[in-house]
């Protein structure tokens, strides 16, 4: 419910400052707000994510929920192990549950962004060799750089590049080390 709350009120930001933001959910929205760029340099582009899908409560449907609703971003931890798999910062350390499984296959299908950041290693290897969509790490470091408990070796980092995914640094203390 928090999700679709959310989301409803960035479609309220969309709706009453159509000149300042557009929300993105396709292709064709994404070249669109590329052509309106052109002509307006501050047009921010959004889109909808989950951190850590806890707004799925367990439900496989919800991603459905989810992606009606306009979500096309979807990480499958945060700060805790949850009912996917671990996390980074979790006690197990584990992979994927059979939800987690499941999840992915569902991100899959509808060609949501799958986004590993907060995602043990664990489950980040376990995803790779599961998903048939390039990985999204949105916002973490490279423990070689930076040996953080938040960041993920550079060996996975390596992989996923070469799957065709996409890496973001964050520049913030525990994903670089400093400032």
């Amino acid at each position: 419910a928090r999700a679709l709350y959310q989301a409803d009120r960035l479609y309220d930001v969309v709706q009453r400052a159509p000149d300042d933001i557009m929300l993105i959910r396709n292709f064709d929205e994404l070249n669109r707000w590329f052509e309106r760029r052109r002509d307006n340099k501050d047009l921010v582009g959004a889109m909808l994510g989950t951190e850590g899908s806890h707004a799925l409560d367990g439900k496989l449907e919800n991603v459905q929920l989810l992606y009606d609703k306009g979500f096309r971003m979807m990480s499958l931890q945060h700060f805790f192990d949850n009912k996917l798999g671990a996390s980074l910062h979790g006690i197990s350390q584990g992979g994927l549950t059979d939800f987690g499984r499941e999840v992915v296959a569902k991100i899959n299908q509808l060609s949501i962004i799958l986004d590993v950041s907060h995602s043990s290693e664990k489950v980040v290897e376990e995803v790779l060799a599961l998903s048939t969509e390039p990985l999204v790490v949105s916002h973490t470091g490279f423990k070689g750089h930076c040996d953080s408990p938040r960041n993920i070796r550079d060996e996975l980092m390596q992989e996923i590049a070469e799957a065709g995914g996409l890496i973001a640094v964050g520049y913030w203390p525990g994903a670089i080390c400093g400032t």
